[in-house]
């Protein structure tokens, strides 16, 4: 379901589409924010269409797609109301955040969860809007990775913490590498590149953080238009720079 369809207009030789899937606040509606002032062509994706919290994406969006990532239906229907157009840049942000932190407190039913939005998640969005971003010249796809994947970086799990949101962080990291390479050996033009945007206050972070959301969000809407095929498959900090894996 959609709040109205794209126009073919935007399919024109010289202008962006992008697509932020979760954009209704926090990280994704900034990012579509930031990329529109860039003059892109910015379509959105929501939860559900009647929340009035939509409005600030909604007032920015070419159009508004409605996308659950538990419920694969709802991937597919928004996949075939974008129709025939080039789709540039494709935006993972929706995700569950890190809570419980304590590590005896995690359920089977919770981690699951985690991996299922977190990694399998991405995972289908990429899969139905492949076709979309064959049709761009260099179709892009960024995941929002976190600090928290890093199987290395003493410095981001010092207690063993947030497990659930840890494996699915992690998992998504290896989705992005093996897609990256299952596009390349298929002579896809479509890149993939996985992104820590900082540790920005929002609500899946409990409005804690050190870093400001907009300093974090230029660095990275920088960095994501600088990114080429040599890039693909890289974890990156939002100004560009390797994060450890």
């Amino acid at each position: 379901m959609t709040a109205t369809k794209p126009s073919s207009a935007t399919g024109l030789a010289g202008t962006r589409n992008a697509l932020v899937i979760g954009a209704k606040q926090g990280i994704g509606l900034n990012l579509a924010k930031k990329l529109k002032e860039k003059g892109w062509n910015v379509y959105a994706s929501v939860r559900t269409l009647t929340d009035p919290q939509n409005q600030e994406i909604r007032d920015i969006s070419q159009s508004l797609y409605v996308v659950e990532l538990l419920q694969e239906d709802t991937i597919k229907s928004a996949a075939a109301a974008w129709g025939e157009i080039p789709l540039d840049l494709l935006i993972v942000c929706a995700g569950v955040g890190p809570l419980p932190e304590d590590m005896w407190e995690h359920t089977a039913e919770i981690l699951v969860e985690k991996f299922r939005v977190n990694a399998v998640g991405p995972y289908l969005v990429t899969k139905h809007f492949r076709p979309a971003l064959e049709r761009s010249r260099a179709g892009k796809i960024i995941t929002v990775s976190s600090n928290m994947a890093s199987l290395t970086s003493r410095n981001d799990n010092r207690r063993g913490g947030s497990l659930g949101y840890r494996l699915s962080k992690t998992a998504l990291n290896q989705l992005t590498v093996s897609l990256s390479r299952a596009l390349a050996f298929e002579g896809s033009n479509i890149t993939i590149h996985a992104i820590h945007p900082g540790w920005i206050p929002t609500t899946m972070s409990g409005f804690t953080g050190p870093d400001d959301m907009e300093t974090q969000i230029t660095l990275m809407a920088d960095t994501i238009e600088r990114l080429g095929t040599d890039d693909s498959g890289r974890f990156l900090k939002a100004n560009g720079e390797d994060f450890p894996w």
